[in-house]
């Protein structure tokens, strides 16, 4: 544990980690002025609760940050910890890390580390946005009032995740949505990681490639099969908080199984190996 730590800390500490907090951050203080510039003078009644005001809300803007967000999140997933193996393998700390820790616990807890650290970088600016528009915008509006939602709304809110949460606790609701946001972006980086232990390449440009063809490609190929448009399809639409699709815990839950099982035989097959 005081090894993933370590990691953990000097994996934040990194110039990529660093930039993808810097871009998040840059997003988010877009949003906020949106949000000013969209509300200035309105009556109280006419705007939006301060839960929907996030990043993740996917309101959409002239200059939209959430829009942007989803353009370049699966590039950016792998950016703050993702590339740490093969970091390692070209300047040399790989011989010495598994000469010091063994194999497997190297392999363990960068992985482990990688999957922390991109969660926190995602998670951070979402947060302290959640508390900044808590403080400076109401949450008695036309929409949401007295904390009371009437029938109508609630028809329009079945397709949230965990829409009872919602009228139950907004607040709670998008904290609990942002943490998810940010334990599937760890998810992400630490698959980065991982695939850069199946796969090796000279141009460290390559191991972007993967997480993007998977969030990207997947939700393409999903829309052709299906062909539903009522039903959410593509990453987007369960990790971000109001999409206009009806969304499913168990395809969301399985995909995140799935994928942490991936993460762990990849773990315990590169463990094993003579050579990472």
């Amino acid at each position: 544990m005081k090894d993933i730590i370590q990691e953990t800390c000097f994996l934040l500490r990194r110039k990529t980690a660093v930039l993808t907090l810097a871009v998040m951050m840059g997003l988010v203080l877009m949003q906020f002025a949106n949000n000013l510039s969209a509300f200035r003078g309105l009556d109280v009644k006419d705007m939006l609760p301060n839960t929907e005001l996030g990043l993740l809300s996917l309101q959409v803007f002239a200059l939209d940050p959430a829009l942007m967000l989803v353009q370049v999140y699966p590039l950016l997933v792998t950016l703050p910890a993702g590339l740490i193996f093969a970091d390692n393998r070209s300047c040399g700390i790989e011989i010495s890390e598994v000469s010091r820790i063994g194999r497997k616990k190297y392999v363990a807890s960068r992985l482990c580390a990688c999957f922390l650290a991109t969660a926190i970088v995602f998670t951070l600016p979402l947060l302290i946005e959640l508390l900044v528009n808590l403080i400076c915008f109401p949450s008695d509006t036309g929409y949401y009032s007295g904390s009371v939602f009437d029938a109508d709304t609630i028809n329009k809110i079945r397709i949230f995740l965990f829409y009872k949460l919602y009228v139950s606790h907004p607040v709670l609701h998008v904290f609990l949505l942002t943490l998810l946001f940010g334990i599937c972006s760890g998810i992400f980086g630490a698959m980065s990681a991982g695939i850069s232990l199946l796969f090796r390449s000279k141009f460290k440009l390559m191991y972007f490639i993967p997480m993007f063809v998977l969030l990207n490609g997947s939700a393409a190929l999903i829309k052709v099969i299906v062909n539903n448009n009522k039903i959410a399809l593509s990453w987007a639409d369960y990790l971000f908080l109001y999409t206009s699709r009806r969304k499913s815990v168990p395809v969301l839950f399985l995909t995140i199984i799935l994928l942490v099982l991936f993460l762990i035989m990849v773990s315990i097959r590169k463990g094993k190996e003579d050579t990472l």
